[in-house]
């Protein structure tokens, strides 16, 4: 059965996607509302050499970034101190106290997610099909290094879209990918590293940090209930403000919330400055940093993630001085558009090119979670009414335009388009270790998502983005 037929069983294919979980739940006054997050009716096509090729260039990756913030202690000082950007600059100052404080953790943890966009060039609106898969190549979009959601979801999805496929005798090429287990594995591992630890408790929890309204709590419960379930690891979640009455940095620098020790500080809030409303906030975050806790990501791994230190990251003199291996230097340079600082020597140059050509261009800011990216004429605009002062904080990325796809997606109200989509894909790994070695360093698995082919930016959450797999072809 192919894209095309008019009868597709929809109802069937969303009592399959509800049964596989693929739902946020919404809070009421009343309890609880589920919400079917969007995902397409059916896999999309990816060629799976440049899905094998992200895969595996995910470790290395990985490895660049623990070498920039942890290996190299002053990198991020050092490209950063001159950012014009409050938020940036408060995280910089707490990690520089973490810096000056030997009694902090010094191992850092966090799970990555890599994502990527398959290259079809500027201005050319070319379909993606199993006959000419192989000649577009994969270019990266970005590192996430905090708040690298859906990767539990992601298999929920891969699960709905095989159950789908089969009844459709559909043929599907999936990946094999076990995303929630790896996920696990790496924070069952980081947590018995700290239990290891002197005068840490065997009893210590896990703590997510999570937002005030929290949607996506099915995609954090499946991680949590398998540390419970598989390791006998206990967890705890609150938000930020929440913590501002119940979080103790006691005397030998372990951390308490509610009385309970804490292994582990998992962020999937606080990446951005809306998190951080009052100064107990922030305090809140500095005794985070400061304490023994391990922290998913520590502040040093978020401010790699930033799009300051992503622009640098590309540079190959930068790469080949950080991994020390030409050959993988050269492949990782292969997945990267030309970025460019509005604050370098050459930014002049480049604007006035971003101006006059703004389709070609995207624009970025220090921020993170989607929707904050400028294109086209907003871009033009921004770029002519941007205060010189303010330069830092932005980078100038050449665009990379997919190929496009038809699908369907699915929402609540059953068929929410029916037409031609564009994909994004993530590759997530995770890294555990301190200034001198790497304890853990894994990749285990992929997140598709995908838009419609008309829209320029957002997420899923925002109900432009949906969830999707990847047929391998």
């Amino acid at each position: 059965m192919s894209i095309s037929d008019a009868n597709h069983p929809i109802e069937f294919a969303i009592d399959v996607a509800v049964s596989n979980g693929v739902f946020f739940v919404k809070s009421k006054e009343d309890g609880y509302e589920p919400q079917l997050i969007a995902l397409t009716l059916l896999p999309s096509l990816f060629p799976k050499s440049q899905c094998d090729l992200m895969y595996r260039l995910q470790s290395p990756t990985s490895l660049l970034y623990h070498r920039a913030a942890i290996q190299n202690p002053l990198f991020l000082q050092n490209h950063l101190q001159d950012v014009n950007d409050d938020f940036t600059q408060r995280l910089l100052a707490i990690h520089k106290k973490v810096l000056a404080n030997p009694k902090s953790q010094q191992f850092h943890f966090t799970v990555f997610r890599s994502d990527y966009i398959l290259d079809a060039g500027l201005g050319k609106e070319e379909r993606l099909t199993r006959q000419n898969a192989s000649k577009f190549k994969c270019k990266q979009v970005e590192v996430n290094t905090i708040a690298s959601g859906m990767g539990p979801m992601s298999d929920s999805v891969r699960k709905t879209h095989r159950i789908i496929s089969n009844f459709l005798d559909n043929e599907v090429n999936q990946h094999s990918d076990n995303v929630t287990e790896g996920i696990v594995e790496a924070f069952a591992a980081t947590h018995h590293l700290y239990v290891s630890q002197e005068q840490h408790s065997s009893n210590a929890y896990v703590l997510f940090v999570t937002m005030d309204n929290e949607l996506n709590v099915i995609d954090q419960r499946r991680i949590e209930f398998e540390l419970l379930d598989r390791y006998g690891i206990r967890c705890i979640r609150f938000s930020l403000t929440e913590m501002t009455s119940n979080l103790e940095l006691n005397d030998d620098m372990t951390l308490s919330v509610d009385g309970k020790e804490v292994s582990i500080v998992y962020f999937r809030s606080g990446y951005n400055p809306h998190f951080y409303e009052t100064e107990e906030h922030w305090k809140v975050r500095e005794k985070i940093e400061l304490s023994q806790a391990i922290k998913s990501p520590s502040a040093a791994y978020q401010l790699a993630g930033s799009k300051v230190i992503q622009c640098v990251l590309s540079k190959k003199e930068v790469l080949q001085d950080l991994l020390q291996d030409s050959e993988t230097v050269d492949e990782l340079l292969d997945t990267y558009a030309p970025q460019y600082s509005l604050a370098s020597n050459e930014s002049k140059v480049i604007i006035q090119e971003a101006i006059a050509n703004p389709a070609k261009y995207v624009l970025k800011t220090q921020r993170e979670g989607g929707g904050h990216n400028v294109f086209d004429e907003q871009l033009v605009h921004k770029l002519k009414t941007l205060p010189k002062c303010c330069y830092s904080s932005y980078v100038l990325m050449e665009r990379i335009y997919s190929p496009i796809y038809d699908n369907i997606i699915l929402a609540n109200e059953g068929v929410r388009y029916n037409g031609t989509i564009c994909s994004e894909l993530g590759i997530f790994g995770a890294v555990l270790g301190d200034q001198h070695s790497i304890l853990l360093n894994k990749t285990f698995g992929t997140l598709l998502r995908s838009k419609q082919s008309s829209a320029a930016d957002g997420g899923i959450t925002a109900g432009i983005a949906c969830l999707d797999s990847v047929n391998l072809c």
